[in-house]
């Protein structure tokens, strides 16, 4: 089966994990460089609760969410980036705005910083937009 369920998701994943890599991380460079992020992309500095480098758990969350790409993806013919990015922007980079602050009793939504939010839907929409690119482009799915 060209197309699996396994292969799918083994896909998806590991398309994602490269767009952390190269695509979020990249964005994130650029906006540092530019003094627009206070944080250092590709970062190794442990992140709770198991202290796993913080590059490593963005590869292993962007990964769950490249599988749902991947599953979204896998029937379409047209329009793949465009539906990468807007997986990232509105999934993505929803949850950031809403399921992660309110984990962590934070405020919802960057406290009402639109530029925060533009940032994160610049950063994420980026990410799912590589993660279509390198599944349809690199890996021919």
């Amino acid at each position: 089966m060209r197309n699996s369920v396994g292969r799918t998701a083994a896909l998806g994943f590991v398309a994602a994990a490269i767009s952390v890599v190269v695509f979020h991380q990249g964005v994130i460079w650029l906006l540092h460089r530019a003094g627009y992020v206070p944080m250092a992309p590709w970062s190794l500095r442990p992140v709770g609760p198991w202290g796993v480098p913080a590059l490593a758990n963005l590869c292993f969350w962007g990964g769950l969410w490249g599988i749902l790409i991947a599953f979204v993806l896998r029937g379409m013919r047209g329009a793949a980036l465009l539906t990468g990015f807007l997986i990232g922007v509105l999934g993505a980079a929803m949850v950031g705005w809403t399921l992660v602050p309110s984990l962590r009793g934070q405020a919802l939504f960057a406290g009402g910083n639109s530029v925060a939010l533009m940032r994160s839907a610049l950063i994420n929409g980026t990410f799912g937009w590589g993660t279509a690119l390198v599944l349809t482009r690199v890996f021919r799915f």
